[in-house]
C-alpha cells in the first residue's frame, strides 16, 4: 500500500504580463538547489529552457529586454512544466504547472479553454495579480487597475469553477508580482483589502486562501530594470501547492490504510478465536498442523498491519516537514481559512 504515483496540477491564472512566466523561471533558480531539504528536479527539456531563461534574467546590462518573451495566444504556445518534488533524494510529489498566455482568458479561445480544462483537474489555483497594477499615488487608482487589469476577468473563473464543483473550492493562492515595484506605493494591508474586495468567492465560507508578495529582486527594476536578479519569496506559494497536495495523498492514505488495518485486525480476531476454539478441543482431536497455520496467518496479518503503519508514518513525517517549513516563513505570506485572516499553523494530523 503506498500514496499513488501520479502527476498532480497546480493552474496559474494571470493576464498578459503579470508574472507567470518570470515566476516559474525565479521558482526553479531557487528551488533547484534545494531548500531545507527539499529539491525541485525538472525534465531535460524544461530544465534546459528555465536555464537559458535565468542566464538572460542575469544579464544586467540589456535591461527590459533580459525578461522571457510574451507566451503567444495559440495553443502550440501553451507551455507545461513538469517537476519533481524531492526530499534528500527521493520523489515525493510529481507535478505539472501550465503556462498560456494571459490575452487568451478575454478573447475565449483554445488556450482559455485548455486552461478551464486544467483548473478542473488542480489541487490548487494560483491568481497572478501584477503588482505593477499598485504603481500608482492615488489609492483609487490602484483599486481600478487591479480591477480592470486582473479581477474583472480572474474573479468569474474561480466562480465558475465553485459552480461547477457544488460551492467547493480548491485552496488559492493569490501571487503579488513584481512586489519591488509596488511597495513603494501600497503596504501590504492594502494590498489584502483590494484583493479580498475583488476577488470574494476566494474569501468565501469553507475557502482556504494565501496572498503571498514576489520578487524577482528587490532592485531588479532599477537604472532601467538592470538592477541585481535576487528572488526573494519565489519558493513559498510552490510550497504551499505542494503542502496541500501532500495532505490530500496523506488524507487518502490514511483512510486506505484505517480501513486496511481494521481488516487485517478482525482477521486477526477471528483466527485468533480460532486457534482458542482448536485447543479447547481434546488433544487427540486437536489439529496441531491447522493451528500452525492460523498462527502463520496471524503473523502475515500482523507483519501487513505494521507496514501499513509505517507508510501511514512515513507519509505524517513528511507532510509535518511542508507544515514546519511553511510555519517558519509564515511571516512572509498572509493565510486565511473561510475568508478571516489568522496565524497559519500545520493541519492538525
Amino acid at each position: 500500500m503506498g500514496t499513488e504515483k501520479r502527476n498532480s496540477k497546480f493552474t496559474m491564472l494571470g493576464m498578459s504580463c503579470s508574472g507567470k512566466t518570470c515566476y516559474i523561471a525565479g521558482m526553479y533558480m531557487k528551488m533547484s538547489t534545494g531548500v531545507n531539504g527539499f529539491t525541485l528536479v525538472a525534465e531535460d527539456d524544461v530544465r534546459m529552457k528555465l536555464e537559458r531563461e535565468i542566464r538572460a534574467l542575469r544579464r544586467y546590462s540589456v535591461g527590459i529586454e533580459r525578461f522571457p518573451q510574451l507566451t503567444y495566444s495559440n495553443l502550440d504556445a501553451v507551455r507545461n512544466y513538469k517537476f519533481r518534488m524531492c526530499y534528500n533524494l527521493k520523489e515525493i510529489v510529481s507535478f505539472e504547472m501550465q503556462d498560456y498566455s494571459g490575452g487568451s482568458l478575454t478573447r475565449r479561445d483554445e488556450v482559455y479553454l485548455e486552461v478551464k480544462r486544467s483548473i478542473v483537474d488542480s489541487t490548487a489555483l494560483y491568481v497572478f495579480v501584477d503588482g505593477k497594477s499598485f504603481c500608482s499615488n492615488d489609492r483609487e487608482e490602484r483599486k481600478e487597475n487591479v480591477y480592470y487589469d486582473c479581477a474583472m476577468t480572474l474573479c468569474p473563473m474561480i466562480q465558475d469553477f465553485a459552480d461547477a464543483h457544488n460551492g467547493v473550492l480548491p485552496p488559492i493562492i493569490f501571487v503579488v508580482t513584481k512586489a519591488d515595484l509596488c511597495k513603494k506605493y501600497v503596504n501590504a494591508q492594502e494590498i489584502v483589502s483590494v484583493i479580498k474586495e475583488f476577488f470574494r468567492p476566494a474569501f468565501s465560507e469553507n475557502t482556504t486562501s494565501y496572498i503571498c508578495a514576489v520578487s524577482l529582486g528587490e532592485t531588479i527594476s532599477d537604472d532601467d530594470y538592470k538592477g541585481k536578479l535576487s528572488p526573494f519569496n519565489v519558493h513559498i506559494p510552490f510550497f504551499i501547492g505542494c503542502y496541500h497536495e501532500y495532505y490530500n495523498r496523506y488524507a487518502i492514505l490514511k483512510h486506505d490504510v484505517d480501513k486496511a488495518n481494521n481488516n487485517l485486525i478482525a482477521r486477526r480476531i477471528n483466527l485468533e478465536a480460532d486457534i482458542d476454539a482448536e485447543n479447547r478441543r481434546w488433544r487427540i482431536f486437536r489439529n496441531k498442523a491447522l493451528i500452525e497455520e492460523y498462527r502463520e496467518r496471524i503473523s502475515v496479518a500482523n507483519n501487513d498491519i505494521n507496514f501499513n503503519r509505517s507508510l501511514l508514518k512515513e507519509s505524517k513525517d513528511m507532510l509535518i516537514r511542508f507544515g514546519v517549513h511553511l510555519e517558519h516563513e509564515k511571516e512572509n505570506f498572509f493565510y486565511f481559512k473561510d475568508g478571516r485572516q489568522i496565524e497559519f499553523r500545520e493541519f492538525q494530523i
